[in-house]
């Protein structure tokens, strides 16, 4: 089943964590600003099984397949193209089927994780929600992935943030 011990620990620790609930760094300084954006993210980090409330991810040896082999991703160059192409995706309305397929999926996640999101104060009421809409998908995979690159060194902290930011307004 699997070629190497890291996958089988990645993907054991990923299971582990998927019925833990919300994954949070015991080591994270954020402050409730930071952690409140870094939240845009957090269904997608949920799926990898990232921490919640740092800028690092906590699967640092998963990152080098997320990143690489799901999108191409190995130096600083790659970063900073496929984070800046996924902003320009996100400032555009969503209207392919795959789309509206991760929305659906994205959906029933929130159902099945909002009076989480609601104990942890990561959102206050259905209303911030709203604010976010059909967009969070991209804003999440932004967030995700500007956290990544910054844990592989291929970009500085505060670029991430930078991205970090753009996702959150």
């Amino acid at each position: 089943l699997f070629k190497k011990g890291k996958s089988a620990y990645s993907f054991i620790r990923k299971i582990r964590r998927s019925f833990k609930g919300v994954c949070l760094n015991p080591k994270s300084r954020l402050t409730d600003e930071q952690c409140k954006k870094i939240a845009i993210g957090a269904m997608y980090a949920s799926q990898q099984g990232a921490y919640q409330n740092s800028i690092e991810t906590g699967i640092p040896d998963m990152l080098p397949k997320i990143l690489g082999e799901w999108w191409g991703i190995e130096t600083t160059e790659d970063a900073r193209k496929e984070l800046e192409q996924q902003d320009e995706i996100f400032q555009q309305n969503m209207t392919s089927q795959e789309d509206y397929d991760k929305i659906v999926m994205q959906f029933q996640n929130l159902q099945e994780t909002y009076e989480e999101l609601l104990s942890y104060k990561v959102i206050v009421s259905k209303e911030d929600l709203k604010r976010y809409g059909v967009a969070g998908w991209d804003a999440g995979r932004i967030c995700f992935l500007a956290r990544a690159c910054c844990e592989m060194d291929y970009i500085s902290e505060a670029d991430a943030w930078r991205y970090i930011d753009v996702a959150y307004d």
